[in-house]
C-alpha cells in the first residue's frame, strides 16, 4: 500500500511539475508574441490544413507525399517558409498531451491543448476533425485557441484566423450519395445545419473578447472532384443535387461574412475550378492541368509534385502553393494587409522543380 500511495504522489508530482512547465512556457510564449510585429496567424480546421510534416500524429511512411514528402508542403507551411517575415503561425513544435493529461491540465487552469502534434503553435487543425472539433470534444480547437489570444490579446487585434472545416462532416462519400440523390430534403438540409451551426458557435465563441480579429471562412469544395470519384455520379443531375446541398453551406457562411466587416468568406469550389476545371453539364469529367512556368502539372493523383493530388489525396504542394498565393492577395485586397504577393518560382522551388523565371512563371492553364 505504501508503495502504491509513493507511486500515486510521484505521478502527481511529476504531472504538476509538466503543468508548471506548460504554464510557464505559455507565459513565456505570451511576451514574445506581445512584442511581436508581424501579423498573428491561426488556422482551424481538419487534414486541409493541418502541416504535412508532423512526425507526432502523421506517422505512416506512405502518407502526405511518401518518398516525395521533403517537397510535399501544406499551405499553412508554405506560408511559414515564404513570408515568415511578415505572418507569425507561431512556432514550430509539437504542443499538447495526450486527452487526460490535458485534461487535468485544465481543471489546474494550466493549457490543456489535446491531441498531442507537430505543428505550428497557432495552427490548431486535426486530421480527420469534424465540425463538432471546433468546439466539442478532445480537440476543442476554439477555446484552445482562444487560450493562447487571450494571453496577448492587443496583438490579435489584427490577427487573422482561418476556419476550413466541414469535409469530414458533410463531404464523405454517403454524404454524397445521399446528396445525389435527393438533393436539398430536408434531411440533407439538416445535416448541412448541423456543420454550419458549430462553425457559427466558433464565431461566436471567438467574438466574445476578440471583436476584430480577422477571420477567414472557407467554403467547402466538392468531393464529387476527388479523382477516385469520378466514375461516379456521370449525370449532369447528380452533379446538380450535390451542388446544391453544399451550396447551402456556403451561402451559410456568406451571410455570416456580410454581418461582420472582419469576416472574408472565400468561395473554396470556384478557386478549384479557375485551375483545374470541373466536370461538364453532363457529369463528365473535364479537368485540366496547370502550368507553372514550362512545368506542367496533372490533375492527377500520385506523390511526385506534378500531381495535383498526393497519393493520400490531400492536396499538393503546387495546388497549396497557388491557394496560399491567392487566399494572401485576398486579405490584402480585402483588410489591407501588405503582405509581400508569393511567387510561382517561389512555388517551383518549393516543389523541387528546376528554377522558373519568375518574370514569365505565371500558374495558366495549359490548354
Amino acid at each position: 500500500m505504501k508503495f502504491r500511495r509513493t507511486i500515486r504522489l510521484m505521478l502527481g508530482a511529476a504531472i504538476g511539475i509538466a503543468m508548471l512547465a506548460l504554464g510557464t512556457h505559455a507565459a513565456r510564449l505570451a511576451k514574445l508574441s506581445a512584442k511581436d510585429s508581424r501579423i498573428a496567424f491561426a488556422v482551424l480546421g481538419d487534414s486541409d490544413s493541418h502541416s504535412f510534416h508532423d512526425s507526432v500524429m502523421l506517422t505512416d511512411p506512405t502518407w502526405r507525399g511518401a518518398e516525395f514528402r521533403n517537397v510535399t508542403y501544406q499551405w499553412t507551411e508554405i506560408i511559414a517558409r515564404l513570408r515568415s517575415d511578415q505572418i507569425d503561425m507561431g512556432e514550430w513544435g509539437i504542443w499538447g498531451a495526450p486527452g487526460r493529461v490535458a485534461q487535468l491540465a485544465g481543471f489546474f487552469g494550466f493549457e490543456d491543448r489535446a491531441p498531442r502534434k507537430q505543428d505550428y503553435r497557432f495552427n490548431f487543425a486535426i486530421s480527420g476533425a469534424k465540425c463538432n472539433g471546433l468546439t466539442e470534444g478532445m480537440s476543442r480547437q476554439v477555446q484552445r485557441l482562444l487560450y493562447l489570444m487571450d494571453l496577448a490579446p492587443t496583438r490579435w487585434q489584427n490577427g487573422i484566423i482561418s476556419i476550413r472545416i466541414g469535409i469530414n462532416s458533410i463531404g464523405t462519400h454517403q454524404s454524397l450519395v445521399d446528396f445525389a440523390a435527393h438533393g436539398v430534403s430536408e434531411q440533407n438540409r439538416q445535416q448541412v445545419a448541423e456543420c454550419t451551426n458549430y462553425i457559427a458557435e466558433a464565431v461566436r465563441l471567438i467574438r466574445e473578447k476578440h471583436k476584430t480579429t480577422r477571420i477567414l471562412l472557407v467554403g467547402i469544395l466538392s468531393n464529387a472532384d476527388y479523382i477516385p470519384e469520378l466514375s461516379r455520379w456521370r449525370s449532369g443531375e447528380e452533379i446538380h443535387n450535390i451542388d446544391a446541398v453544399l451550396d447551402i453551406f456556403d451561402n451559410t457562411l456568406r451571410e455570416m461574412a456580410d454581418r461582420d466587416p472582419n469576416i472574408l468568406f472565400w468561395d473554396d469550389r470556384a478557386w478549384f475550378r479557375k485551375y483545374f476545371g470541373s466536370r461538364d453539364d453532363s457529369g463528365l469529367p473535364n479537368y485540366r492541368d496547370v502550368c507553372l512556368g514550362s512545368v506542367s502539372v496533372h490533375y492527377t493523383l500520385g506523390n511526385a509534385p506534378d500531381n495535383a493530388v498526393l497519393g493520400d489525396g490531400h492536396a499538393g504542394t503546387v495546388w497549396n502553393g497557388l491557394w496560399a498565393k491567392d487566399v494572401l492577395r485576398e486579405l490584402n485586397q480585402r483588410f489591407g494587409y501588405r503582405f509581400t504577393p508569393i511567387q510561382e518560382s517561389d512555388i517551383a522551388r518549393l516543389a523541387g522543380f528546376s528554377p522558373v523565371d519568375s518574370s514569365s512563371a505565371t500558374a495558366s492553364n495549359c490548354r
